[in-house]
C-alpha cells in the first residue's frame, strides 16, 4: 500500500523543515528558501520511493514520472494536505474555511 509511503514522506519532510527551522532561526525568516527545499525533498522522495498517487487510484499514465512529480509536490505541503487529499478521494470532503 503505497499510501503508507506517501504519509510518511509528507511526515518526514514536515518533520524535517520544522527542525531546520528550529536549529536555524534564520532559515525560518526566508519563507521561499524553506518552500523550495520542501518542494525538492517532497519530489526527490517521491522519485526514490516510486510513490505515485494516482497509480495508487487506478490512473495509468504515459508519463509514469508525472505522478510521481505531482505526489511530490503534494507531500511537500506536510501531513495535513496529505490527509485533506486522502479524505477528500474518500469521499469525506474537507470542511470549508
Amino acid at each position: 500500500m503505497k499510501f503508507l509511503v506517501i504519509v510518511a514522506i509528507a511526515i518526514v519532510i514536515e518533520t524535517l523543515t520544522e527542525y531546520l527551522k528550529r536549529m536555524l532561526p534564520e532559515l525560518a525568516s526566508h519563507t521561499w528558501v524553506v518552500l523550495l527545499l520542501t518542494v525538492v525533498l517532497g519530489i526527490t522522495a517521491a522519485i526514490a520511493f516510486n510513490a505515485d498517487i494516482f497509480a495508487e487510484l487506478g490512473f495509468d499514465s504515459d508519463i509514469p514520472l508525472f505522478g510521481r512529480v505531482i505526489t511530490g509536490l503534494l507531500c511537500a505541503g506536510g501531513s495535513n494536505m496529505i490527509y485533506d487529499i486522502i479524505s477528500r478521494i474518500q469521499g469525506g470532503g474537507a470542511e470549508d474555511e
